[in-house]
This record gives structure tokens, C-alpha cells and sequence, in this order.
């Protein structure tokens, strides 16, 4: 085996990533010399429209970053890095639907119940039906809004409740 040059660590994934790089106090550091902007880059695949997260990503399909000692959501940290800090309250929306996207032109600030009711789930779904199943509106007058266990809410139609009761 051959001896490593003075000053280098010669770990397998330093050489891997850059090479023995020798520094005072003999480690080697592979990502140092990059900004927290470039290693963001080098994860990132730029589309005409889309840029699509190209590193790790959860079960649900959302990027993630390491900065530091802890992860952020990729979208997260891009519309951090170029549009602003995300205020308390908030959240971010994909206006493209493409959950590794971070396009900053693709996200916008929101609250967090108007980013699901944007969304596909059956809480959104639910809330876009305007009519009960017999055709009456819910609207102000005829809907009833019952909070059930754990707190998980229904609306039901006070016209078709009436109509049961009368057919009793």
C-alpha cells in the first residue's frame, strides 16, 4: 500500500468526492469550499419551466436540504434563498403541482387551510361540493355544521333533515 502525501486524511469518500486535499491539520473537508447557494445548485435541474429538486426526497415526493445540522424542504429554502423569509402562518403552495419544483415563479406564499382547499385531498374535494346529494344548496341558511370526535367536522342539509323528519 502506498503511503498517502503528507497533510491529506485520504478517507474513501474524500478521494471519491475531490481528491486528497491537503490542508493545515491534515483533514480533508470536500464540500468547504462551496456556498450553501452552490451545493443548492448542484442539486437542481433546470426545465424552461420547472426546476426540478434532484437529491433526496421524502415518500411524498418533496426535496429536502441539509443546512447545517438540519433539513429544510428544498422549495422551502429556494424561496428563502430568493424571494424572502416565510412568515409565521404561512406556507408555501406549488402553483405547478410538481412537489420537487423549486421554481421560486412556481411557489407562493398562503395559508396553510387555502393550500389544502387548493389542493387534490378529499378534504379539498369536499369543500368544493356546493349542493347536497338531493340538489339544495349549502349556503348559510340551510346547512348544518356538526363537530364530531376529534374534532373532525360534517355539513348536512337542513332542507333533507326537515324532509326526513316530515316523512316519519
Amino acid at each position: 500500500m502506498t503511503p498517502l502525501p503528507s497533510g491529506t486524511s485520504g478517507g474513501p469518500l474524500s478521494l471519491y468526492l475531490c481528491g486528497p486535499t491537503p490542508i493545515p491539520g491534515g483533514f480533508v473537508m470536500p464540500f468547504s469550499h462551496l456556498s450553501l447557494a452552490e451545493r443548492f445548485w448542484a442539486k437542481v435541474s433546470k426545465t424552461d419551466g420547472c426546476w426540478l429538486w434532484t437529491a433526496s426526497r421524502n415518500e411524498k415526493g418533496y426535496g429536502y436540504f441539509a443546512v447545517g445540522r438540519q433539513t429544510t424542504k428544498a422549495h422551502r429554502f429556494a424561496y428563502e434563498l430568493f424571494v424572502s423569509p416565510i412568515p409565521i402562518g404561512l406556507t408555501i403552495d406549488h402553483l405547478c403541482r410538481v412537489r420537487n419544483c423549486v421554481n421560486p415563479a412556481h411557489l407562493e406564499l398562503v395559508p396553510l387551510r387555502d393550500n389544502i382547499l387548493r389542493g387534490v385531498s378529499f378534504t379539498a374535494q369536499n369543500a368544493k361540493v356546493v349542493c347536497c346529494p338531493r340538489g339544495h344548496t349549502y349556503d348559510l341558511f340551510n346547512t348544518v355544521v356538526e363537530t364530531k370526535k376529534g374534532n373532525r367536522r360534517s355539513r348536512h342539509c337542513r332542507e333533507c333533515r326537515r324532509q326526513s323528519r316530515n316523512r316519519k
